[in-house]
């Protein structure tokens, strides 16, 4: 069975007003403010950008100092990278010199042992 108001229709609303939407409740603010039956303020192109840039301020921050710190990231795996290289390239040379010295070694040894050889096939 159908509810019936004061008037004697249908709706059970007893006469009253509807209320009006809430705040926020579309997503378009020129929407929003018809349902709810108020006047909106056109922004003129120059307010618009104005608070558009105001609304990002924040964000641009955020983002300059994350590229900051990733700049700074950067250059201490350079350095890292750079240490590393000169780590490896020494170990190189080290390894180098060792050679070269059993090199010479080794030399010497075959010289010492031909001079040994020819003495002792001379003498």
């Amino acid at each position: 069975k159908e509810a019936t108001g004061a008037n004697g229709r249908g709706g059970g609303g007893g006469g009253q007003k509807p209320k009006a939407v809430p705040k926020g409740f579309f997503d378009n603010a020129d929407a929003n403010a018809k349902a709810r039956g108020e006047k909106v303020k056109k922004l003129t192109a120059a307010e618009e950008l104005e608070a558009f840039e105001k609304s990002i301020k924040g964000d641009l921050a955020e983002v300059e100092l994350r590229e900051e710190k990733e700049h700074d990231l950067d250059a201490v795996s350079k350095v890292r990278r750079e240490i590393n290289e000169q780590v490896e390239c020494l170990d190189m040379v080290d390894r180098l010199k060792r050679q070269a010295a059993e090199a010479r070694d080794k030399s010497r040894m075959q010289r010492e042992a031909a001079a040994a050889a020819a003495g002792a096939a001379g003498g």
